[in-house]
């Protein structure tokens, strides 16, 4: 083709006249409405969005503080379990098989005492200090073996 005139920002084809008179501008093209989104996800305990995102990840869960989700570390071991006393009472002590040794919190239930082999599930309490036996353990699940 070849050839047209530059008029007002674009190009007009060759044999096509110049408008006259006051052009006016055009108005740019109106954008696509934004596409209608899925809705987010509900809010979870205590207000966290969304469902614990920790979930599937090998000995973590998430705990939902002032808002957020934050990893607790979960123990799933067996080991012993021994009563130890102190001058601010009685302290629960489980010795892992691995080594590891945690200061329970709770009670024993009646069907274990002192010296037993158990079978624990329990919260690693990180955002507590730890105790004098070792990092606090919240017990979930205990049983004997």
């Amino acid at each position: 083709m070849g050839g047209g005139t530059c008029y007002n920002g674009g190009w007009l084809p060759p044999g096509i006249p110049i408008p006259t008179g006051n052009p006016q501008p055009q108005p740019p093209p109106s954008p696509d409405p934004p596409p209608d989104l899925p809705p987010g996800p509900e809010p979870g305990p205590e207000g966290c969005m969304g469902p614990d995102p920790f979930v599937g990840l090998t000995d973590l869960v998430g705990e939902c503080i002032d808002g957020a989700w934050i990893p607790v570390q979960v123990l799933t071991s067996g080991g012993s379990v021994h009563v130890v006393p102190t001058s601010d009472g009685d302290r629960l002590v489980l010795e892992t098989d691995t080594g590891l040794s945690f200061e329970m919190l709770g009670e024993l239930p009646p069907n274990v005492q002192d010296g037993d082999r158990v079978f624990v599930q329990g919260r690693v309490r990180i955002d507590k200090p730890a105790g004098d036996f070792g990092p606090l353990l919240e017990v979930t699940q205990i049983s004997g073996s």
